[in-house]
């Protein structure tokens, strides 16, 4: 018998024992005694019928023992296993399938086995591939990888989040907080209530400053031209250039704070500029306002004031000039006659007057003085002069004359 053929042969009847005819001999394969000798296949008997009681059994040559298969030994397993490598060629997996084909099959109703037909093998004895143990197949070698940093972030995270707060708290603990104030239930003592009594006062004598003349650089001012008349006020009108237009208007606008009514008003011309500051005199101040005297007359007058007289919104101009020839100057005057009129009309300062066609003077006396005037439009606008050995007054009203008059009188 060749230990790789598996198949059962027919080994020839030993001549010595009796052929039986009709009896049943049992039979065994060494298949059969294989699957009995082997622990984890389960049993499967054939069964065949029974000869009789009668018939002697015969007698069957003992098979001969199958080959044993040395089973691998299990090692002793460490924990430390599953860190090292193999060595060597990694063991390959059984071939599962191939395996169970090679299993005879196994049934088993109600208690009684039953014949199966058997299965042989394909392949040999040899070719079968030693059986792996279930330990050995639940060996799983893994080689740890490279660990996630992710859980040391957040543990190197959660620790200098705790160092930075604690080193708030501790700021906060020995710095930043305040001492808590000490409350003392001390009771307070009632102080007496004090009343002040306030000091005399003593009124100081008030001592009069020394007025200091406040020293302009360039041009000095001009002194105020002196005058015999006592007049109750005096305005000096100012303008850069000796300008007829800008005289007289500035001359309106300061006529407008004269205070009171019924006084006669002295004016002063100052030219102020910055190469000049100085009063007009008296020829200046009459070519400059546009009013004409004869040359007959300027030898017998001199230091002519420009006056006004105010009554209510009404403002009438004329002039004063002290006289040195009384009786000279009168013929010279007579000589002028009507043309006065014409020659003196800016003392009217624009406004309208009405000639009559044949003017002509009147004349009477005042206190020392000779009057002659002309009527125009009524005894309210009219041109009198009055002649006395001191003044010559020329007026445009004849309250305006009564009134200027009375004030070289005083």
């Amino acid at each position: 018998m060749d230990p790789q053929n598996n198949e059962p042969q027919d080994n020839p009847t030993p001549k010595d024992l009796p052929i039986l005819d009709d009896r049943k001999v049992e039979t065994h394969t060494m298949q059969e005694d294989l699957q009995k000798a082997s622990p984890e296949e389960s049993e499967d008997q054939e069964q065949t019928p029974k000869e009789t009681a009668d018939s002697p059994e015969p007698q069957i040559p003992t098979p001969p023992t199958p080959p044993l298969i040395p089973q691998k030994q299990e090692t002793k397993k460490s924990i430390f296993d599953k860190f090292r490598k193999p060595k060597g060629i990694e063991p390959t997996a059984p071939d599962i399938p191939k395996l169970k084909k090679m299993m005879p099959k196994l049934s088993a109703v109600e208690g009684s086995p039953e014949k199966e037909e058997r299965q042989e093998p394909t392949s040999d004895i040899s070719d079968q591939k030693p059986k792996i143990s279930a330990s050995e197949k639940k060996l799983d070698i893994k080689i740890p990888g490279k660990k996630s940093r992710l859980s040391m972030i957040i543990i190197f995270t959660v620790i200098l989040t705790i160092v930075a707060a604690g080193a708030g708290f501790g700021y906060y603990w020995f710095f930043a907080k305040e001492a808590p104030k000490e409350t003392t239930n001390k009771p307070t003592q009632e102080q007496p209530e004090v009343i002040e009594v306030p000091k005399p006062v003593v009124k100081e004598p008030k001592i009069k400053k020394p007025i200091k003349e406040v020293v302009s650089i360039g041009i000095p001012e001009p002194k105020i031209p002196q005058t015999n008349i006592d007049f109750a006020q005096t305005i000096i009108t100012t303008a850069d250039k000796k300008d007829k237009s800008e005289f007289i208007k500035n001359l309106r606008a300061d006529s407008k704070s004269i205070a009171g009514d019924g006084t006669i008003t002295r004016h002063l011309f100052k030219i102020s500029n910055d190469n000049e500051k100085r009063f007009l005199t008296n020829k200046e101040l009459m070519s400059t306002l546009g009013i004409s005297i004869p040359n007959d007359v300027w030898p017998y007058i001199n230091n002519i004031e420009f006056i006004s007289y105010k009554v209510g919104n009404s403002i009438r101009y004329g002039f004063i000039a002290k006289t040195t020839n009384e009786d000279a100057l009168k013929e010279n005057m007579k000589q002028w006659g009507t043309k006065m009129i014409q020659d003196l009309t800016q003392l009217f300062m624009g406004e309208p007057i009405t000639i009559p066609e044949n003017p002509a003077f009147s004349k009477n006396s005042y206190l020392t003085f000779k009057k002659r005037y002309i009527n125009l439009i009524s005894p309210e606008i009219s041109l009198d002069y009055a002649i006395s050995k001191d003044y010559l007054i020329v007026a445009t009203s004849k309250d305006m004359m009564f009134a200027s008059i009375l004030q070289v009188q005083k």
